[in-house]
């Protein structure tokens, strides 16, 4: 269902594109007192990310079926929000803010980060979702991801490295000739809310490079129920889609994902993700499989791309649970004259405030 985005600020609305948030629901709700913000603003975050408004939102905001943002667009954003860091993120406000309808979903592309940040409460019932990942199927980047110093390239046919974040990500494998593959920059510990970084392409001819994950804040006065997924993983990189012996694309790195709220709860259902994707396979004699996004089991490694080419495989994605632990994988390399495999993406960061809890399954675990 396409639906519109009207959030009412005190008296201050706006109304989103067709592509926005899903329709307000009537009602009143009960709201926490305002935390920490000048007079007469309402402010809510923590270290990681403070966001104020001009006043408290007076309006819940129902999120309904499948709807994607762009944080970059005029319009699709509260246009209330104050103070130095005002244009750093795109913030949807409501005086609660919950899932409704058949299997909601909340995705998001463009160079801001997403704040979600409720006056009263968040629900993410079972069926719902919100995904800020880099899909590698996309051709748009996750909220705030990609926007990452570059490793080392690959030289000749090897592979592109894997994007770090929270953790390293996976080198490239050389090519046949002993032509080494990319090498990631070093992981982060970010300072302010930031999406995971990409990786690194092929050189001409080889796999198209994986996205970062994206970025998400969930911002609560009152309380945040998490029984649905929350998913900031990194894509998978691109096999070589030639037969000429090129190097594969390396992953994404997860994003970050960061939980704020007096009380946080939920079940079994919940995922909280921002695994790695894996790298893709080099080509050789035929073109190189795509790596993978990482798969629903949150610990569960994305396995890197390998098919039938003599292309080296792909290094898998990190994950912050299971046998992988938080490794990326190294792209293998080519043999018989073919290119290198690209690398693994590192893991992304979560982060849970006031002595949160987090429910169900979480990877990597909060830092």
């Amino acid at each position: 269902m396409r639906a519109t985005l009207v959030v009412f600020l005190g008296a201050c609305s706006f109304t989103g594109h067709s592509t926005a948030i899903g329709d307000v629901v009537d009602g009143a709700v009960d709201v926490a007192p305002m935390i920490d913000g000048p007079p007469g603003e309402f402010c809510l975050g923590d270290a990681m990310v403070m966001v104020c408004l001009a006043q408290m939102p007076s309006m819940p905001l129902a999120i309904n079926g499948m709807t994607m943002i762009d944080t970059d667009a005029a319009g699709q954003c509260s246009p209330a929000v104050v103070g130095a860091n005002a244009n750093d993120y795109c913030v949807l406000a409501g005086s609660s803010i919950m899932f409704v309808g058949n299997k909601p979903t909340l995705s998001a592309h463009g160079s801001r980060p997403v704040v979600l940040m409720s006056a009263g409460d968040i629900i993410l019932p079972g069926p719902a979702a919100i995904d800020m990942a880099g899909h590698l199927a996309s051709a748009t980047t996750a909220p705030g991801g990609d926007l990452c110093a570059a490793g080392t390239p690959a030289n000749g046919s090897g592979g592109g490295y894997g994007g770090s974040f929270g953790s390293l990500g996976g080198i490239g494998g050389a090519d046949a000739g002993n032509n080494l593959g990319g090498v990631p920059s070093p992981a982060i510990v970010p300072q302010a809310l930031h999406g995971g970084c990409g990786g690194e392409a092929g050189l001409t001819g080889g796999g198209i490079a994986g996205h970062g994950g994206g970025a998400v804040a969930l911002l609560a006065a009152g309380m945040i129920q998490i029984d649905g997924l929350i998913d900031a993983s990194g894509g998978g990189g691109g096999g070589s889609k030639t037969n000429n012996n090129k190097g594969g694309g390396g992953a994404g790195a997860g994003g970050m994902i960061v939980i704020d709220a007096p009380t946080v709860t939920g079940g079994a259902t919940a995922k909280i993700v921002a695994n790695g994707g894996s790298g893709g396979e080099g080509s050789g004699g035929m073109h190189g499989k795509d790596g993978n996004d990482p798969p629903p089991d949150p610990s569960m490694a994305a396995p890197g791309g390998a098919g039938g080419s003599t292309g080296g495989d792909g290094g898998f994605g990190a994950t912050g649970t299971g046998l992988a632990g938080v490794e990326a994988g190294p792209g293998l390399a080519g043999t018989s004259g073919a290119g290198g495999g690209g690398g693994g993406g590192g893991v992304g960061v979560v982060k849970a405030f006031q002595n949160a809890v987090l429910p169900g399954m979480v990877s990597p675990p909060p830092s």
